[in-house]
C-alpha cells in the first residue's frame, strides 16, 4: 500500500477509515481506505479568518480474490491497520451482514 503525497497540501490531523466488506464464496472481498484531514486555507482566506477545511481523500479500493481464505484476508487488514496506524487515527468499519456478523462478534 502507497500513500502518495498530496502535492502543495500539509495535511492536519489525518484520520483513516477502512472499510471492509467481507464477502462470502461467490462475491470478493473488499477494502476502502479513505483518509480524513484538516487542510489550511490559502492565505487571503487566512486573513478572513476562515477556518480550516476538511477534505476527504479515497486513498486505496481493494477487491480481494476470490477463494482468498478470511485468515489470509485478516493478515492483510492488520497489515494496512499496522501501516496506517503511525500516520494517524485509524478506525475499522465492518459491514456486519452476511459473512460480516461472526467477525463483529469477536
Amino acid at each position: 500500500m502507497l500513500l502518495v503525497p498530496i502535492p502543495n497540501i500539509t495535511p492536519i490531523n489525518p484520520v483513516y477509515f477502512i472499510g471492509v466488506d467481507l464477502g462470502q464464496r461467490g462475491s470478493h472481498t473488499a477494502f476502502i481506505i479513505l483518509e480524513r484531514f484538516d487542510e489550511q486555507p490559502n492565505f487571503t482566506d487566512l486573513l478572513r479568518g476562515a477556518p480550516l477545511r476538511t477534505r476527504y481523500l479515497v486513498r486505496q479500493a481493494i477487491r480481494v480474490p476470490l477463494g482468498t481464505p478470511y485468515s489470509e484476508v485478516s493478515t492483510r487488514l492488520k497489515s494496512i491497520i499496522q501501516k496506517l496506524t503511525p500516520r494517524g487515527t485509524t478506525v475499522v468499519v465492518i459491514d456486519e451482514t452476511g459473512a460480516g456478523i461472526p467477525i463483529v462478534e469477536m
